[in-house]
């Protein structure tokens, strides 16, 4: 590494603590601003332990779907923080959910190149999306459900008609 790398990596490494810094007092501020621990327990009613790389409310806003462990999707009950379902069929981690505009529909994307499109009601995978050559990072439905954005580091695809098991 020549002598303008290394300084500029160490720029880089100064200024980066010096933004960890600034985020901590931020933190602390709030903080001795008066919100207790009991507030943020409060806050946060729910949790499971769980590696959430994507989140949803479905559009009732009934059920939360989160991504699971590996290969696995998990629907929870937003009244009381109970598991509705566990979605498993893919091959590789998680990493996007998304529901439909009418909520009947969820779409996860996964590491293993595909997107499963799930039914909310019965937990059955209806179709599976083929065609990215790497991990699918995002998944998304048009405002009228009849497209499925996906966002892969191949690029990004729509898909025609999602819910047509077809």
């Amino acid at each position: 590494m020549d002598r303008k790398t290394s300084i500029t990596y160490r720029i880089g490494g100064v200024l980066m603590l010096l933004l960890l810094i600034g985020v901590a007092l931020s933190f602390g501020s709030d903080y001795k601003k008066g919100i207790s621990p009991k507030e943020i327990e409060e806050a946060v009613w729910f949790k499971f332990a769980v590696t959430g790389h994507s989140v949803a409310f479905s559009p009732d806003g009934k059920i939360i779907a989160t991504t699971g462990g590996f290969g696995t999707v998990l629907l929870f009950n937003t009244s009381d923080g109970s598991l509705a379902k566990v979605l498993t069929g893919h091959t590789d981690w998680v990493s996007s959910v998304a529901f439909s505009p009418d909520g009947k529909l969820l779409a996860s994307g996964s590491g293993d190149g595909t997107i499963k499109i799930w039914n909310v009601s019965n937990g059955s995978c209806i179709k599976t999306l083929t065609g990215h050559t790497g991990w699918v990072s995002s998944v998304a439905f048009s405002p009228d459900g009849k497209l499925l954005a996906s966002g892969s580091y191949d690029g990004i695809a729509l898909w025609r008609n999602p819910s047509n098991p077809k």
